[in-house]
């Protein structure tokens, strides 16, 4: 099983590949990263937080990714690594309420205009009264 793989940056040549030996049916510690599908609230801006999750299975067995489903998902809410659905005899060592993706909540151009005129209005009547 490959443990660590090292590229040439420029080329994207192989210089190194680091190999761990396995035994059949053994278990072990791996990251796996986390794609997103769905339809989810179009007005938010999705960020995502964690690009892989920690997951325990046998060595055997590891999936190459897990899909986190966003259909559903309003803007101002996360969704966590117990969110992720894992398939059998795949167990979760990450924390369960690890923020996986968020979708923030837009800002309107309007809501920056009006902080910016109730924040220059104390600041003329200052100079006014100078």
């Amino acid at each position: 099983m490959p443990k660590a793989v090292v590229r040439n940056a420029l080329k994207g040549t192989l210089e190194h590949v680091d190999l761990v030996l396995v035994r059949r049916g053994e278990r072990v510690v791996v990251a796996v990263p986390v794609h997103t599908a769905g339809e989810h609230d179009r007005d938010g801006i999705l960020e995502h937080v964690h690009h892989s999750i920690e997951v325990e299975t046998e060595a055997t067995a590891i999936p190459s990714f897990f899909e986190l489903d966003l259909t559903g998902m309003a803007a101002g809410t996360s969704m966590y690594a117990e969110n992720v659905k894992l398939p059998a005899g795949v167990t979760l060592v990450s924390d369960p309420k690890m923020v996986v993706v968020h979708l923030s909540e837009r800002s309107t151009a309007a809501e920056p205009a009006a902080e910016t005129a109730a924040a220059a209005a104390p600041a003329a009547e200052e100079k006014k009264e100078s």
